[in-house]
């Protein structure tokens, strides 16, 4: 008999991991023979008490089930004889991959495995483990879109335009076919790149001056209008010019840091929305810019998006999107020098209320220490472009 001690719930998890790995084990390969045998037991000892009350009578054999002589036998314990309850905070405590197995056992474990509410718990659970989000695998997306989908099936949704990046191979023959492409029409993709992480986290000095990063500037990309200046650095074999765009001078930004007081932001018109009534509004020089531009990177820095930092992304952000075509993606890349960034990739989503954009974005996580997370960032965003 399975014995649950009232601990708490940290105390019991590995408890419950090691005894419902067992019984999947148990259920998974063993249950046909299991449900086989027990059957054959059961019709053997139903043939053996008939076989008694028609040679001795009843009376005998109700005596020796009284006086303990009569052996009794009892089926083995399985998971399907816990209460629901239970099942569901076991199943709670497993990962995706073994609760399908688990369903394959039988059709009550089927229906428990999916059950809404387990995979709502699911979903909040693992949400905020996933290092990339974005418009096909954040879950409002589905929600906003359509009320008829389950939460199992938005789970899956999510995971299926979300867990996976191309494959390395498939990734560069596309690679080199598109490279191929813009080499013969002369175009190199155009990225703009503004945001507080920009300017309170080396991000570009990383980028370019990291033995760890993939990227080295393979030349200089003139501003225009004193605005915009950058570098053309190489993608694997794509050349892309990387635009930086900061809100104020390097001097500036020393003498005011960000978190600390409101500064003139040199990007938009209004910095302070209530003015007017007026949204921000992007200057002519950094309009031009957007207007010829393939793409957008947001830096922020994932363990100080709040305050100061937060207004200003907001509203750089508003106004950006309102210039460059519906179709060029937003790649938003939550930086962090933590080991556990303090924000998850979903929760910079619904702080940015990207939801609501209608073009395509992605959240990507990238540790500072190696940058791990980039490459897999700027994938998605050449492959987006111009699709």
């Amino acid at each position: 008999m399975l014995a649950i001690e009232r601990q708490s719930p940290e105390a019991n998890e590995n408890h419950y991991r090691t005894v419902v790995t067992e019984w999947l084990s148990r259920l998974y390969y063993s249950h046909t023979t299991e449900m086989q045998t027990e059957r054959s037991v059961e019709m053997q000892v139903i043939n053996t008490e008939t076989r008694d009350e028609q040679t001795r009578g009843a009376e005998p054999h109700l005596s020796s089930l009284y006086s303990g002589t009569a052996s009794l036998v009892l089926p083995s314990p399985t998971l399907v004889n816990l209460p629901v309850g239970v099942h569901m905070h076991i199943l709670s405590l497993l990962d995706v991959a073994s609760i399908c197995k688990l369903s394959q056992t039988c059709r009550y474990m089927r229906g428990v495995a999916s059950d809404p509410l387990l995979w709502s718990r699911l979903l909040e659970r693992d949400l905020h483990t996933w290092n990339v989000v974005g418009h096909r695998s954040h879950p409002q997306v589905y929600r906003d879109a359509s009320s008829d989908l389950s939460s199992k099936q938005i789970y899956c949704y999510c995971r299926l335009h979300g867990a996976a990046l191309p494959h390395p191979l498939d990734h560069t023959l596309a690679g080199r076919f598109k490279s191929l492409v813009r080499y013969i029409s002369g175009h190199v993709p155009k990225v703009l790149m503004f945001g507080s992480g920009l300017e309170s986290l080396p991000v570009v000095q990383a980028m370019m001056l990291d033995d760890n990063s993939p990227y080295r500037p393979m030349g200089l990309y003139p501003g225009q209008d004193g605005v915009g200046s950058g570098m053309r650095i190489h993608h694997r074999d794509t050349p892309v010019n990387l635009v930086t765009l900061y809100t104020a001078t390097r001097a500036e930004r020393m003498a005011t840091p960000t978190g600390d007081a409101p500064r003139v932001n040199k990007l938009v018109s209004y910095y302070d929305q209530a003015v007017d009534g007026r949204p921000p509004e992007l200057t002519q020089a950094v309009r031009t810019l957007c207007q010829h531009s393939d793409a957008m990177i947001l830096a922020i820095d994932a363990d100080k998006l709040d305050g100061e930092a937060l207004v200003l992304d907001q509203t750089i952000l508003s106004a950006m999107v309102r210039w460059p075509g519906d179709q060029s993606p937003l790649l938003v890349i939550a930086c962090s020098s933590r080991p556990v960034p303090a924000l998850s990739p979903a929760q910079v989503a619904d702080k940015l209320e990207l939801c609501s954009l209608t073009r395509p974005w992605q959240v990507h996580s990238v540790a500072m220490e190696a940058l791990t997370g980039l490459e897999g960032a700027f994938d998605w965003l050449l492959s987006t472009i111009g699709h």
